[in-house]
């Protein structure tokens, strides 16, 4: 089980900046770093990034990627301000207007690409990310995220599992999820 690691989503951020994806707004950006942990779960047995997705209608989202990004507009500073400082390091967010419509979030690094944070087969995995989506726009690769398995099972803006990511590596991923946890409580209880 990875842990959340707002660094190493910044610097996946540039990479994909690095690497001309289109439309690199904010709803293709969930949906890109959905499917980097997506594809590394079902190839790896593990997530890059240890984030939490949710169903919501525009297709899978990291949670708490999207709060951090959320919370660096001003109006809406949170419990997530001290990720937002850290990611700001990195990463700078600017809205601007697109023509007949919404405004869109852009991505401008700050910082270099820090290839260090990944291993090769994450850094493997987010060239195939962007090889298949690098041209989708935010409508495309949403609509396509509706259509896999664990987004259509999971409730209503419900939790979807790194389990029901991983494909055939799911009794892989929940053995060591359990593994996680249980060395997790050793912990807990020598603490105590």
């Amino acid at each position: 089980m990875v842990s959340f690691n707002i660094e190493k989503i910044a610097n996946a951020i540039i990479y994909f900046v690095n690497n001309d994806v289109e439309s690199l707004g904010k709803t293709k950006l969930m949906k890109l770093l959905f499917y980097t942990d997506k594809y590394h779960l079902e190839n790896f047995g593990r997530a890059v990034f240890g984030d939490a997705y949710y169903k919501l209608p525009q297709g899978p989202v990291p949670t708490i990627t999207l709060n951090v990004i959320n919370s660096l507009n001003e109006s809406e500073k949170d419990d997530f301000s001290e990720y937002g400082e850290v990611f700001s390091k990195y990463v700078k967010t600017e809205e601007t207007e697109q023509p007949h419509r919404y405004k869109a979030m852009k991505f401008i690094p700050q910082s270099e690409f820090n290839e260090k944070l990944f291993s090769k087969s994450e850094l493997k995995v987010m060239d195939d990310v962007i090889a298949k989506f690098k041209d989708y726009t935010a409508r495309q690769i949403s609509d396509e995220s509706h259509e896999t398995p664990e987004y259509q099972e999971a409730y209503d803006t419900g939790i979807i599992s790194e389990e029901s990511m991983s494909g055939k590596n799911k009794d892989y991923v929940e053995y060591w999820k359990k593994e996680h946890n249980a060395f997790d409580s050793i912990l807990h209880e020598q603490a105590v």
